[in-house]
């Protein structure tokens, strides 16, 4: 589906075995547009494995996605499930399993103000075998405001930093998370890696975590 307009929204529809060049099932160029109760399987493309989004206030709620990914032949794919441009958008109750992306194994954002609530990643990561690339086994986040809350991440792992989330912004907040069996193959973050200044991790647990040259958890 490609969607340009404003005001839309996508309710209780399942998506599987499509592939596209940008966002695998969906492509949103719009405003103030949702995805409710969605399902997403065996979905492939360069850029967004299951959906690419451009534009603000958009909200993607209670959706799974299941064995979705972002190719690139050399490497660049982004976003195993989802690559968001743009602002002031939700990602909640959204579960993530088998995901993988060359950055951003599940999600990939280049945004700002993105809030990220109640999501399971599990065994979300890299897409390829080289041992020191790819960055972001669940999240990579380029941006200001991220709000990370109440997320779990299970088994996710890259080979270069941030088994689970990297994070390059300013003012962001990862509360209330659990880490478990997170690493990275090759250099630093096992389960988060973070460039920018102004950050709160709050309440988080951080379980069996790993990394082969720096911060086996941060």
């Amino acid at each position: 589906i490609y969607w340009e307009a404003i005001n839309g929204t996508i309710f209780n529809c399942k998506f599987e075995n499509t592939s596209a060049e940008n966002g695998g099932a969906l492509l949103f160029n719009c405003n103030n547009c949702s995805v409710i109760n969605c399902y997403f399987n065996n979905l492939e493309a360069l850029n967004g494995g299951s959906i690419y989004l451009n534009g603000t206030n958009l909200n993607i709620i209670n959706c799974s996605f299941n064995k979705t990914e972002s190719f690139a032949l050399i490497g660049g794919g982004t976003g195993g499930a989802i690559a968001c441009f743009g602002g002031n958008n939700i990602i909640k109750g959204c579960d993530f399993n088998n995901t993988r992306g060359w950055d951003g194994g599940a999600i990939y954002l280049k945004a700002s103000n993105v809030i990220i609530d109640n999501c399971l990643f599990n065994n979300c990561h890299y897409s390829f075998l080289n041992l020191d690339q790819g960055e972001g086994g669940a999240i990579y986040y380029i941006g200001d405001y991220a709000h990370i809350y109440n997320c779990v991440f299970d088994n996710c792992y890259t080979g270069n930093n941030g088994g689970a989330i990297r994070l390059n912004g300013n003012k962001w907040n990862i509360v209330n998370c659990t880490f478990n069996k997170d690493k990275v193959n090759w250099f630093n973050g096992g389960a988060f890696e973070e460039y920018g200044n102004d950050g709160i991790l709050d309440n988080c647990i951080f379980n069996n975590c790993y990394a082969d040259n720096r911060g086996g958890a941060v």
